[in-house]
């Protein structure tokens, strides 16, 4: 949680992309204060637990890989990725 904790202060009003989120929980925290997160996982199980788990406006988990990450180039302003 510590990390997570850190990382707010660096993504503060930021869009940020947190790869391989896993459950969700920490996309969660750093949703308090960013802009907007999206979490990404490779496990579909574990984004559908991480949707019924975490909402927030701004919060959102798509399935996929950190090698190719289902997003446009340059959608955000910070990727974090703990434990990948």
């Amino acid at each position: 949680l510590h990390r997570y904790s850190i990382a707010q202060l660096l993504t503060y009003g930021k869009d940020v992309v947190d790869i391989a989120c896993g459950e969700g929980y920490g996309s969660n925290i750093i949703a308090a204060t960013a802009n907007t997160v999206t979490g990404i996982d490779i496990s579909a199980e574990t984004i559908t637990y991480a949707k019924h788990k975490y909402h927030r406006q701004n919060l959102k988990y798509i399935q996929g890989s950190a090698t190719a990450i289902p997003l446009a180039d340059e959608c955000c302003d910070v990727v974090i990725s703990f434990e990948t």
